[in-house]
């Protein structure tokens, strides 16, 4: 009798503990799954959209490393706020040279929407950093004059008003500005009212929603002409003086972005190289809205 005690003892000691392994296995995958999920910051004080990230609170919270891209998303009881910019000179370089996007969408029953900002490729790659002035130095350089001189406005498409293109610095509806960081990092920044995107009240924050970035291949050279090209895809070729990058590494999240260094439009090896600008980058984050 003892024997068959001990057994069944045994048994169920392990029965129970296949129970807590099977429970802690599903615990962690649910942990997993919700982490994948953030919640927007909630906007107190109202946020000026003019290309200055001075009023986010810093560091910006998301980093995605293969782009280099440093974004935040707020929002308060009437719009949506988008905020973005880069910690490696030669990633931007190519985002703004290639073209790039934002797509905001929702899958909730009855709420369904897809909504899209689409920003034109301007080949900056060969445009130089302008020079230091030792007693005054420059907070806007000729790299980020040259893109805002060209960038007059983004294509839109999906959204509730059915509006098809967004003038930069329009201050109705929504707005989107370009400018600079303290170290001279471009920003985007960008206001978009929630009756735009199928929300018209706080009182169910928990919507699920997706916001896309996908930034366009560069298109391979083939022996010259620079400047924009049909289909949000720009060449490398000439057309801009040449002049050199600096990456300028690291990063939020423990990421760090690569650099390119030197005279010519990319140094293979450095920033992924010539291979990195021609292949297409993506990446998502799933967010909830912030309550009243």
């Amino acid at each position: 009798m003892s024997g068959n005690s001990n057994e069944l003892n045994h048994s169920a000691a392990m029965k129970y503990i296949l129970l807590i392994s099977i429970m802690l296995i599903l615990f962690s995958s649910n942990l997993s799954a919700q982490a994948d999920v953030s919640k927007a910051r909630r906007i107190t004080s109202g946020i000026v959209i003019d290309g200055n990230d001075k009023e986010w609170t810093q560091p910006l919270n998301f980093y995605d490393d293969a782009s280099g891209i440093m974004f935040a998303i707020g929002n308060d009881n009437e719009r949506l706020y988008l905020c973005f910019t880069g910690n490696d000179e030669f990633k931007l370089k190519k985002m703004m040279s290639s073209g790039w996007s934002i797509v905001l969408s929702s899958k909730e029953k009855n709420k369904k929407f897809k909504a899209e900002l689409l920003f034109p490729a301007i080949n900056v790659m060969g445009v130089k950093r302008g020079g230091e002035n030792f007693e005054k130095k420059s907070t806007e350089d000729n790299l980020i004059s040259f893109y805002r001189l060209q960038l007059r406005s983004v294509a839109a498409k999906g959204f509730k008003s059915g509006i098809g293109e967004v003038a930069l610095n329009s201050n109705t509806g929504i707005n989107i500005a370009v400018g600079s960081d303290s170290i001279r990092h471009v920003v985007y920044e960008i206001a978009i009212p929630l009756s735009e995107i199928s929300i018209t009240e706080l009182s169910h924050p928990e919507e699920l929603l997706t916001l896309n970035v996908n930034i366009n291949a560069l298109e391979r050279p083939s022996g010259g002409g620079g400047g924009d090209r049909s289909g949000g895809h720009s060449g490398m070729g000439g057309g801009m003086p040449g002049g050199g990058m600096s990456g300028m590494g690291g990063g939020h999240g423990g990421g760090h972005g690569g650099g390119a260094h030197g005279g010519g439009m990319y140094h293979q090896g450095e920033s992924g190289g010539m291979n990195n600008v021609l292949e297409k980058v993506s990446f998502k984050q799933k967010f909830t809205l912030a309550g009243n």
